[in-house]
């Protein structure tokens, strides 16, 4: 164990330094998405940035620069310097280490020529969230949707833009749509029955053009946000890896994407019920309340709603984050 930890010590120099080959870059990309020795890895990064403001060797990009400045002028109002510092630097660097050891292997690796990868290290910066999604209707029609609005409604085989702009209103019956978003991309939907759902990056949304008159039922991949028009006599269930979430009419966030180990609900207001797969166990949710599933295991504790939600405006907190768990948030959104 000391013999890798020298070498994954040696790896994180030569990579800050920019001396860093091709394979030692994919070694350590490894070694961060492993979930290894996380421990350790978040100190020795850590390290590195608690007396300067950017590692000079990552701060490539004006505007992540800029990004990270903001963040360590935050970093450094926090009253306990010595937890909170090395809490927060060690979620900026690991953010920094991401993204531009993602940059370094797509231009390096996948770039035919010395010319591309010149042009391409010049081009604008990579931003994270944008309003891009596509709309795939059940016959196999696939719409892309314009980045320009700020969502759709969805209305029987009818679609029009937020403003009101027609988008689609066709001749034959629908029977369902899935609405899809890219790494880096959001939108937003009003579904038939007047919910609002907000879609974060990599994630997708099947839904009915009707609802029966049971039931008002979606099938979520990913994480969404959910505003659920109250029907006391018509469930809104949604449908996502692992588990189904039960209301009536409040506000909820779902987090269940394939490569998480959990499926994480976090309520703001109202009342859920949320179900394992099997329908094993079932418990209601407070607001305030978050319910981890794993399996046949549903717990429960209280969060800070925000922190989960911040992704609707734009931000992204790793606050009660791992590693592994930034890596593969922050691979969602470059």
């Amino acid at each position: 164990m000391h013999s890798q930890h020298e070498h994954i010590h040696l790896l994180i120099q030569r990579y800050r330094s920019g001396l860093a080959t091709q394979d030692e870059v994919r070694q350590l990309m490894t070694c961060l998405q492993s979930g290894e020795d996380t421990e350790y890895i978040e100190a020795i990064i850590s390290e590195g940035l608690l007396d300067t403001d950017i590692p000079k060797a990552m701060a490539t990009s004006p505007r992540m620069e800029k990004k990270m400045e903001d963040l360590f002028k935050q970093i450094k109002k926090k009253q306990n310097p010595t937890r909170s510092i090395r809490k927060y630097l060690t979620i900026a660097a690991a953010i920094i280490s991401f993204a531009f050891l993602t940059l370094y292997i797509y231009k390096s690796f996948n770039l035919n020529t010395e010319e591309q990868r010149i042009a391409d290290i010049q081009t604008d910066d990579i931003s994270p969230g944008g309003n891009r999604a596509t709309i795939t209707l059940s016959d196999g029609t696939v719409i892309e949707l314009a980045k320009d609005q700020q969502g759709i409604i969805a209305s029987g085989t009818q679609l029009s833009y937020a403003d009101g702009q027609k988008l689609l209103e066709a001749d034959k019956d629908i029977q369902f749509a899935t609405m899809t978003t890219p790494r880096g991309g959001q939108y937003q939907i009003t579904l038939p029955d007047g919910t609002k759902a907000w879609l974060n990056a990599a994630s997708s949304l099947r839904y009915p053009s009707r609802f029966n008159n049971n039931e008002r039922k979606v099938t979520l991949e990913g994480e969404a946000y959910f505003e659920v028009a109250p029907d006391k006599e018509h469930p809104f269930i949604v449908e996502s890896n692992g588990q189904s979430v039960e209301v009536l009419g409040t506000g909820f966030n779902v987090n269940a994407y394939r490569d998480e180990r959990q499926s994480l609900t976090t309520l703001a207001h109202g009342s859920i019920r949320i179900n394992t797969a099997d329908e094993s166990k079932s418990i209601i949710l407070k607001p305030g309340e978050q319910a981890a599933v794993e399996g046949k295991e549903i717990k429960v504790k209280q969060v800070e709603v925000d922190e989960y939600t911040a992704w609707r405006n734009g931000k992204i907190s790793l606050s009660q984050a791992d590693l592994s768990g930034i890596i593969r948030q922050i691979e969602r959104w470059y």
